[in-house]
């Protein structure tokens, strides 16, 4: 007998989630992962979030992290590039040869 409804293959793969929601840390350290994989777990009783990955042969390893609000200047505070300690400012490059020919104006003075 002909199945009339479905006359197309069923090649549909849904899409995988990439987080799972657990309850607490012993949720976490108990949710089932395949091998060679990362899931972010959401924690549904506490305000953290853990990174759950696994390894070729199955051992899983977990890390921590905690969740907090923040608005948007934080977040453009935090995109921010940060000054290198290994360069100058060009403020203070300027600043270091306004004093220098400060002096060098000063002695020859003093000499001429």
């Amino acid at each position: 007998m002909q199945n009339y409804y479905n006359n197309y293959n069923n090649n549909y793969v849904p899409q995988l989630k990439q987080y799972s929601f657990v309850n607490g840390i012993e949720g976490a350290k108990s949710f089932q992962m395949p091998p060679n994989q990362t899931m972010l777990l959401m924690d549904s009783d506490n305000p953290v979030c853990y990174m759950k990955t696994t390894d070729g042969i199955g051992q899983a390893s977990l890390r921590y992290f905690k969740l907090e609000e923040i608005d948007e200047n934080t977040i453009r505070a935090m995109n921010q590039p940060k000054p290198d300690p290994n360069y100058v400012l060009k403020s203070d490059f300027d600043n270091l040869v306004a004093k220098i020919d400060k002096l060098l104006n000063k002695e020859s003075d003093t000499n001429g």
